[in-house]
């Protein structure tokens, strides 16, 4: 009988290293963690380029005016219903707008107005394969929900032209992407996260690929309330066929962004 008390007691005090590794940093351990803050993005390449037609002006991001500074929200939060796995929900956004008058290629003087709007709506699901008190390491799979609204108008001393006019394009796109990801708990305090999410697919009238990678940096000045710092790099690349037509947007959405963090 005193064995198997004494064996009771070692079980119950070695539980850790049998069950659920718990962290040095309370980021490992809590059951919910959200995230909310403040993303800089800057968008950067081709949007809407007819495919092959070297005909047509360029449109690139920086010759268009949109406004680098552009500000959007960011929201993260994620459920771990068991030490190992993990659900996550995050979205971002920019909303900008254009205006710039110049020379293009073949048309000559022209004024271009031109509106860009991209929300990103990320839903993930992983398993944390390696797991310790300082770090974890996992894979997943991931939906990637993207609603893309952009909008091109070109006009000549006030007219617009015949053969330019305006060109909308507007999608709601959901893409699965695999999923890398890991936490390394710095000090109790201070830790490390980065993320990783690619897919390539082709369907109907689309074929494109994305990739988004970040990495945040959190202090957390208690058990339950911190905040940090990160990098967002997003690249998406989508072809869009349209009455034999092929539409290009191969578009780069970076920047750091800043946040408040809360677990339980």
């Amino acid at each position: 009988m005193r064995r198997g008390i004494i064996g009771l007691v070692l079980c119950m005090s070695t539980g850790v290293a049998f069950g659920e590794a718990q962290g040095i940093n309370p980021v490992l351990n809590e059951s919910f963690t959200f995230r909310l803050g403040a993303n800089f993005l800057t968008v950067d390449g081709d949007l809407g380029r007819e495919k092959g037609n070297t005909d047509l002006p360029d449109v690139d991001i920086d010759r268009l005016g949109i406004d680098d500074d552009e500000i959007s929200a960011y929201f993260a939060a994620r459920w771990r219903p068991t030490d190992r796995w993990m659900f996550k929900f995050d979205y971002f956004g920019f909303d900008n707008s254009g205006d710039v008058t110049g020379t293009f290629k073949i048309v000559g003087d022209v004024r271009v107005q031109t509106r860009l709007q991209t929300n990103f709506y990320v839903i993930q699901t992983g398993y944390s394969l390696l797991k310790n008190e300082r770090a974890e390491l996992g894979l997943g799979l991931g939906l990637h929900i993207i609603d893309f609204d952009s909008d091109i108008r070109v006009t000549a001393a006030g007219i617009t032209t015949g053969k330019l006019g305006t060109d909308s394009t507007n999608i709601t796109a959901p893409l699965p992407n695999v999923l890398a990801y890991g936490t390394y708990a710095l000090t109790p305090k201070l830790s490390l996260d980065g993320s990783a999410a690619y897919f390539s697919l082709s369907y109907n009238d689309y074929d494109g690929s994305l990739f988004r990678g970040t990495v945040n940096l959190e202090y957390r000045f208690t058990d339950h309330i911190g905040a940090g710092i990160g990098y967002n790099y997003t690249n998406m690349n989508l072809d869009i066929e349209d009455d034999g037509h092929i539409s290009e947007y191969d578009l780069n959405y970076t920047g750091p962004l800043v946040f408040l963090s809360a677990g339980f």
